[in-house]
This record gives C-alpha cells, structure tokens and sequence, in this order.
C-alpha cells in the first residue's frame, strides 16, 4: 500500500506559509507609538509600556487577534490615514476624526510646558512668543499651542532628547504630556525639582479610532463594546494609573547643575 506521507509532508511545507500569512491576515493592525512610556521594546523584542498593555487587554476582552507594531508617532497616524493600519490609540482632535472613526475614551492627559527651574511660570502661551519649544514630533497638543503663529516650535524625537536640549540651551522650553514626563525624568533619575512647570493647558485624552480605509469596519461594534466593559470593569483605571505623577515640579530657585551645560548660562523663556 503506497504511503502519501512524503506527499502530505510536501504540501505542508508549501502550503504553510499560505495558511500561516492567511491567519496573519485576518488579525486586526495596530500601530502604537514608541514613545516611552506608551510604547517600547523590552530586551526580547517584546512590545511592551501602556498602550501595548491596553491592547492585550482589548485583545481578550473582544476574543479579536490583534498583531501590534510600535512606530513613531507620525507613522502610525499616516498608516491608519492609509488604511495599513486597522486600528490605533491617537490624541483626539478634529484632524483625527477625519480620517478615522472614534471608538471612545482610552487614556486622559494634560500638556505641561517646562523650563529649567527658576524661570517664572507664565499665564498664556503668547510668553513664549519668540522662544523655542520643543515637542514630540508629531503629537497634537491643541489648537493654542499647534497652530500658534509666534512660537518657534522645534519638534524632537522623545522627552529624553527634549531635555538635553532643554539643558544645552537649544531650546527655552518642552511641551509634554504628564504621563511621558514623569516617565522620563523618572526612567533618568532627574529630580523634578529642577524643572519648572510653566503652564498647564487643558486636559486632552487618547482615543481608540478605527481607520476610515480599514477594510475591517465589522470591526467598530464589537471593539466599541469591549473598550466600555474595559472601563466598566476598571481595567482602564488600573492600566492607566499615574503613581509616578506624585513627582512634583518645583518653581523655586533651585541649582540645575545636574540638567544644565556649564558652557551656558541658564536660559530664560522670551518675553
């Protein structure tokens, strides 16, 4: 009796990758950014910090495979712009609605303006008119800030690179985000003491949106629910908790050796 074994092994190991890419295929995008603490490799290669997190967790609460790829923060706008990505978490604003659909609340931020210590705290943002600050390149922060006419806004690649800046004097002041902030100067170990919070602007939140091009729009019901029972349940409580922001900034006159470049005098914001 002949043996289809050698045959069965063969088609196996052609149709595989087919069957494999096909499964591949049928799991929702993600793209997540790599700012720290939102997104980021561990040593393994392992996606991991607060939104890998939330999307694992939205993974089993809808029962839906998800395959998550952390990219700078401009990419993964252009690739749920494209419809490459299904899904992604985006600081809600008008501009985001026009290419994908909200599908609810997933994390609520504040922007915090910062100098080195001893500049005084200001009332509007029009102080910073002819002061360099820096941002994550990319990130909206708001229409007073984004779309400011006399602010020299210089864009960077993460809070780390804004504060080497900040202390080398390139730039008068950083625009952050609470939770990316005091990740970062904790991650650094840099007393907040030694910054000064400027100004606070209003709270902004990071929302769940599904791309208008995703060919999965089947996909809106069934997230929508399992983002709710997410909050219901207080998983998005627990996974977005801010234990870190207990850290406060100081505005009083303290000694920034530790932050500034001793090649230059400390910068003052532009009046």
């Amino acid at each position: 009796m002949p043996s289809y074994r050698p045959l069965l092994l063969s088609l196996f190991l052609l149709l595989g990758p087919l069957v494999s890419g096909g499964l591949h295929a049928d799991s929702i995008a993600v793209a997540t950014t790599t700012v720290k603490p939102w997104g980021y490799l561990d040593n393994e290669g392992a996606p991991q910090g607060l939104l890998s997190q939330f999307i694992r967790e939205l993974e089993d609460h809808s029962g839906l495979p998800m395959n998550n790829t952390l990219e700078p923060y401009p990419r993964v706008i252009q690739e749920i712009k494209s419809g490459k990505a299904d899904i992604a978490v985006l600081l809600k604003s008008p501009e985001s609605d026009k290419f994908a659909i909200d599908l609810g609340e997933v994390v609520k931020t504040s922007t915090i303006f910062i100098a080195l210590a001893g500049t005084p705290p200001i009332d509007t943002l029009d102080a910073l008119i002819g002061s360099r600050v820096g941002h994550i390149r990319g990130s909206k922060y708001g229409t007073e800030f984004d779309d400011h006419p006399s602010i020299h806004r210089v864009p960077v690649s993460d809070v780390a690179q804004g504060l080497r800046m900040l202390r080398q004097g390139r730039i008068e002041a950083l625009a952050s985000t609470d939770y990316s902030l005091f990740y970062t100067l904790r991650e650094l170990h840099i007393d907040p003491g030694l910054l000064t919070q400027l100004i606070s602007l209003k709270s902004n939140s990071g929302h769940l949106y599904l791309s208008r091009r995703s060919p999965k729009q089947e996909l809106r019901e069934p997230l929508q629910q399992a983002l709710e029972q997410m909050r219901s349940n207080g998983v998005l409580q627990r996974l977005f908790a801010k234990p870190y922001l207990s850290d406060s900034l100081s505005p009083a006159e303290e000694d920034t050796s530790s932050l500034t470049n001793t090649d230059n005098p400390k910068v003052s914001v532009a009046r």
